[in-house]
């Protein structure tokens, strides 16, 4: 591992434990739509800290195909927050089973997530969603599926910036799914907090989170 990738993991690090140690009041809403939002919200914070993990072993493969289970969690978050109507929390809040698995495999697909929260999310917020779907899901499709590009990386080798590049970006998704937790608490000082971990940690996020 290079001591620039090093360096990235190194402060990637620091960055999920001021994540981790947000003061955030408690959340205010309705509660089983709170608990779905945090639930995919750690769900993404784990494939988060897998991909970080994967970076330091040399796995580079499996680490990069992280990134996109990343994202599809927060999208997820996101469209819970402000496009999942009732029913659909109903079918996700069930318990296990056959019938309940059933019942929420029909949930929306990414491109239909998405195109719900187009009316409905904070600009900013879809806009992130989008920028990010149209820079990286390409390639990423190519890693989930044994494509060109991961047959290449274990052939080749993968550049460090390339590497450091996807470091970054799950960065940024952590950094969303921070202000999204801190949005439900409606709490302006738990807000600006999390506003603050983009600041402070502008040199280990991409360049569309630096602005």
């Amino acid at each position: 591992m290079s001591p620039d990738l090093a360096t990235t993991l190194e402060r990637s690090d620091l960055l999920q434990a001021a994540v981790d140690a947000l003061d955030e009041a408690s959340p205010i809403g309705d509660p089983r739509r709170v608990q779905l939002v945090g639930a995919s919200c750690l769900v993404a914070r784990e494939h988060a800290l897998s991909l970080r993990l994967l970076m330091t072993v040399g796995a580079g493969t499996s680490a990069i195909s992280l990134l996109r289970l990343q994202y599809e969690s927060i999208t997820r978050a996101m469209w819970l927050t402000w496009a999942a109507d009732d029913a659909w929390l109903e079918k996700l809040d069930a318990a296990p089973s056959v019938d309940a698995e059933r019942a929420a495999g029909k949930l929306p697909l990414q491109s239909a997530m998405l195109e719900q929260l187009g009316d409905k999310a904070p600009k900013p917020a879809y806009d992130m969603l989008v920028s990010f779907r149209d820079a990286q899901m390409k390639t990423l499709n190519s890693f989930v599926h044994g494509g060109l590009h991961p047959l290449a990386g274990v052939r080749d080798g993968y550049p460090e910036p390339l590497l450091i590049n996807v470091v970054q970006c799950s960065n940024a998704l952590s950094t969303m799914g921070a202000m999204l937790a801190a949005i439900w608490t409606n709490d302006p000082p738990t807000i600006r907090a999390a506003q603050d971990i983009q600041l402070e940690f502008r040199d280990c996020l991409p360049a569309l989170m630096k602005d």
